[in-house]
């Protein structure tokens, strides 16, 4: 049960980060090179970037919904 509703969680969160703020996440990568290539980077190599980010206890998992949804990552 917890882990159907993570997911079903992450997955809205997921969708409602990419429509209502994808606009804004261009324009503030346009702003800067450095993020720029990072997301290049992290587009690349979208697998690991995600499973090193999911496995390091840092990061929130919303954060990185939050990332993948603004920065366009496929889901």
């Amino acid at each position: 049960m917890n882990v159907s509703a993570s997911t079903i969680g992450s997955a809205v969160a997921y969708i409602l980060f990419r429509y209502l703020f994808h606009a804004w996440g261009k324009s503030f990568l346009a702003k800067s090179a450095q993020l720029h290539r990072l997301n290049r980077t992290i587009g690349r190599h979208l697998f690991r970037s995600i499973l090193l980010a999911r496995i390091i206890p840092v990061i929130p998992a919303a954060l990185i919904n939050l990332y993948a949804g603004v920065f366009a990552i496929p889901f």
